[in-house]
């Protein structure tokens, strides 16, 4: 059985205005909401995060994220950071087995690269980098503009991926590569000098607050 949508939830602007055109009320759309992780709440402090992993919190550290499948395309950008030796480099392979114990070998005497796996705190990592170097799902995407991070999105775009990079590209600490990594060292090198953004677009405590708020709702209509 079919039931109707009572409270649709927009998670950005355009995203309402979309819904707006298949027909749906713009009063009864509820945002600016989506599910961000719970643990950007409490973001641990750079030096910790980067001194469990044996790194230098004083040093410009670049993080490498596959998502969460991981993807064999962080060995291209991975080799050519790495070989300039000037910068410390975290690489979050996800759940590739194969891949992380790949690329464990392969940098096992760097001092300067760690390899890691499926990163459970990875809203940690994100935040002690300098830069992420990142594929634009929507999680990441959002996650990476409430911490005001400069961030390199990679990899070919999906018809569902293409809002995604063009709603990350208003933020000016963003950049989109696709798969041209000659590109890489000069975008790094423009957003290592930008100053930090201070700004929060996307308040961190935004999305508990209106899932509340459509809970209220849901039970008031019957939902």
């Amino acid at each position: 059985m079919q039931r109707r949508v009572v409270v649709p939830a927009s998670p950005t602007e355009e995203a309402s205005l979309a819904l707006c055109g298949y027909g749906v009320e713009a009063s009864r759309i509820v945002a600016p909401y989506f599910p961000l992780s719970r643990a950007l709440r409490s973001i641990a402090p750079r030096a910790f995060t980067l001194g469990d992993l044996g790194l230098d919190p004083t040093v410009t550290t670049v993080l490498l994220s596959g998502g969460g499948g991981g993807s064999r395309a962080l060995t291209r950008p991975l080799a050519q950071l790495a070989r300039d030796g000037e910068r410390q480099l975290i690489v979050a392979c996800g759940k590739d087995e194969a891949l992380t114990k790949e690329l464990r070998a392969r940098y096992r005497g760097a001092d300067r690269v760690r390899v890691l796996g499926f990163v459970p705190n990875l809203p940690d990592c994100f935040a002690a980098a300098d830069v992420v170097i990142a594929k634009p799902g929507p999680s990441t995407v959002l996650e990476l503009e409430a911490l005001g991070k400069k961030t390199i999105l990679t990899g070919d775009l999906g018809p569902q991926e293409v809002g995604n990079v063009r709603y990350a590209l208003s933020r000016p600490l963003v950049r989109y590569l696709g798969n041209d990594w000659r590109k890489l060292p000069g975008v790094l090198d423009e957003l290592l000098a930008l100053p930090d953004s201070g700004a929060r677009p996307r308040r961190l405590d935004e999305g508990a607050t209106i899932a509340e708020h459509l809970v209220a709702l849901l039970r008031h209509r019957g939902g």
